[in-house]
C-alpha cells in the first residue's frame, strides 16, 4: 500500500474489544454503527470530557475497549475545534481553548 493513498474501509460490523487481526496481520478498524454513534454523540453533548468510569461503561455497552471510546472523544473534540476554526471562531463553545488558540487571541 502506497503512502498518501486513503485506505479503503471494508463494511465490517463493529470490532469486539479484543480487536481481531486481518489475514495480513493488520488490526481491523472499529466500524462505528449508527446506534453506537447515537450513544456516543448523546454522551458527548452532555459531557465532552467523560471520566474513566463513563468511558468504561460506554465501552461495555458498545462492546469495545475503553481506549477506543477515549480516542473517539478525542477525535470528536478535535473535529469540533476544526469546524470552529473554519468558521472563524477562536474558541469552540463548550470546550476549553488549546494553547494555540490562546496564543492567537
Amino acid at each position: 500500500e502506497k503512502l498518501g493513498k486513503p485506505m479503503a474501509e471494508d463494511p465490517q460490523p463493529a470490532a469486539p474489544a479484543a480487536a481481531p487481526t486481518a489475514a495480513e496481520g493488520k488490526t481491523l478498524r472499529w466500524q462505528i454503527g449508527s446506534s453506537a454513534l447515537q450513544v456516543l454523540e448523546h454522551v458527548y453533548t452532555m459531557e465532552p470530557f467523560p471520566g474513566l468510569e463513563t468511558r468504561r461503561d460506554l465501552a461495555r455497552q458498545l462492546n469495545v475497549s475503553a481506549r477506543q471510546v477515549q480516542v473517539w472523544f478525542q477525535n470528536k473534540r478535535q473535529r469540533e475545534r476544526k469546524i470552529s476554526k473554519q468558521m472563524g471562531l477562536f474558541s469552540t463553545p463548550g470546550l476549553p481553548d488549546t494553547p494555540a488558540t490562546t496564543a492567537a487571541k
